[in-house]
């Protein structure tokens, strides 16, 4: 089967790029032919995608995202061809606009939504004050100072032709029931939820001390970040010995760091961004996966800890829900509540065989839900069925069969 992937970025950094990434990967694995396409947004050294269109920031980006014509044309170029059987599309509301759906008519289309891109303008359903948003986008974005007057009239512009050409999707795929819910109070139908996987890991090692903590993330505000450090505060009076490990980078590193000094942590070290090998080598002694996010439509790095034989101490926010089976594979506690968040690691510090057997049953439930090779397969499933004419929505011919 001939399979193109779309995503607006192809920046091997974000969780939605990894697992674009990833999903690529597992379906060559199986056989079919894949290609990906993506902007030129953003520039790394590691990029992927086989295909390019332009990408811009700032002002530009702005514009494109309300009709990006490199990206239409670069599509239409790669139908004409690839001929793929099926599109599937990921993130395209920042970089590659809603524009290419025109493209898309006659040919079987999924859109796997992994984020709040068609809910949100900034994505991020954060307020200015740092709270999380539940309005429904429009005046009240402009009315909360969450956008500039052009960028909302230019956001607005975007929502008006997303709702009007949505329905050229055949499938909506949510990576999440949050998500999914979401998605319904905005329009789209007969969603479906495949969650995310991720690669099979070898089990971490027996658990020694000192008791440790870990995250593994971008240092930004929605990341939850801040309040994992006033957690440690309160640990730290209570277990000693404990450790706190931060791996990733980002633009608050500096003002992170800083907080930690202000607050007079004790061992915690600061890794930056590294790769996965190295990520994997310092997790391998945490007794605790900490993901304190404000905002998180699915969280890889608690998947891959799960697979790594660690349990998570989460916020209770958008795929999390899903990810964590409270009491048994993790903990989930009320978002940005440092004290929640302390409470349930200093327990969990204090008791390192309770650890352990939560560590075991959070690997058993991601190898049972969350491997990549089962979201793949669960993709490979509705690729077939819309390939062989058994759409959500039979209005149109199918192309490839």
């Amino acid at each position: 089967m001939r399979i193109l992937m779309m995503n607006d970025l192809g920046t091997p950094t974000g969780g939605a790029e990894l697992m674009t990434l990833a999903l690529s990967e597992a379906m060559r694995q199986r056989g079919h032919e894949t290609l990906v396409l993506t902007s030129n947004a953003d520039s790394h050294p590691d990029m992927f995608g086989d295909v390019k269109c332009f990408g811009a920031k700032g002002g530009l980006g702005t514009v494109l995202k309300i009709a990006n014509l490199s990206a239409l044309h670069v599509l239409q170029r790669t139908l004409d061809s690839f001929k793929p059987d099926v599109v599937h599309v990921r993130m395209f509301m920042t970089q590659l606009s809603p524009l290419i759906l025109k493209a898309l008519r006659n040919i079987p289309t999924v859109y796997h939504a992994v984020s709040y891109e068609t809910l949100c303008p900034t994505i991020n359903k954060i307020l200015p004050n740092g709270s999380f948003c539940e309005h429904t986008a429009g005046w009240i974005c402009r009315k909360m100072d969450c956008l500039s007057l052009p960028a909302w009239g230019a956001a607005m512009v975007q929502r008006r032709q997303l709702m009007a050409w949505k329905d050229e999707f055949d499938r909506v795929v949510a990576n999440g029931t949050v998500l999914a819910k979401d998605l319904e109070s905005i329009g789209f139908s007969d969603i479906e939820i495949v969650s995310n996987g991720v690669k099979v890991m070898p089990q971490r090692s027996t658990l020694s001390s000192p008791p440790t903590i870990t995250f593994a993330g971008r240092l930004v505000f929605l990341k939850g970040v801040d309040v994992l450090l006033r957690a440690f505060q309160s640990i730290q009076a209570e277990v000693g010995d404990a450790r706190l490990q931060i791996v990733g980078g980002g633009p608050e590193a500096c003002k992170l760091k800083a907080m930690a000094n202000d607050l007079s942590l004790r061992n915690v070290s600061w890794f930056g961004q590294v790769g996965k090998q190295r990520v994997s080598e310092i997790c391998d002694d945490s007794w605790i996966h900490a993901v304190p996010s404000r905002v998180e439509t699915f969280g890889i790095s608690a998947t891959e800890a799960m697979m790594r034989g660690t349990l998570v101490v989460a916020s209770r926010v958008g795929g999390l829900i899903d990810q964590v089976e409270v009491g048994t594979s993790g903990i989930l506690c009320p978002i940005a509540d440092a004290d929640a968040l302390a409470a349930a690691m200093m327990a969990l510090l204090q008791d390192r065989s309770r650890c352990e057997q939560m560590g075991l049953a959070a690997r058993q439930r991601a190898l049972e839900f969350f491997a990549i090779d089962r979201c793949a397969g669960k993709f490979e499933e509705i690729y077939h069925q819309m390939r062989v004419g058994t759409f959500k929505t039979p209005r149109r011919s199918t192309v490839g069969t």
